[in-house]
């Protein structure tokens, strides 16, 4: 399985690196998902998003 981590507004992939690094000790697969809202369009993320999660389950076994 795998867990695709989205930080907050106003933050980036790098302040999840410990959550990550505590996933992937347990066993876990991950990916980021980074997004700057000051220089995309909400719809823009959102369409990446969900391009994103289509390609992570079309990876499923």
């Amino acid at each position: 399985m795998k867990v695709l981590l989205i930080h907050g507004l106003s933050r980036t992939p790098f302040s999840l690196l410990t959550l990550e690094r505590r996933l992937q000790q347990a066993g876990w697969a991950t990916e980021h998902f980074g997004y700057a809202a000051v220089l995309e369009s909400y719809d823009r993320i959102v369409e990446r998003l969900r391009t994103r999660l289509q390609a992570i389950s079309d990876q499923s076994p």
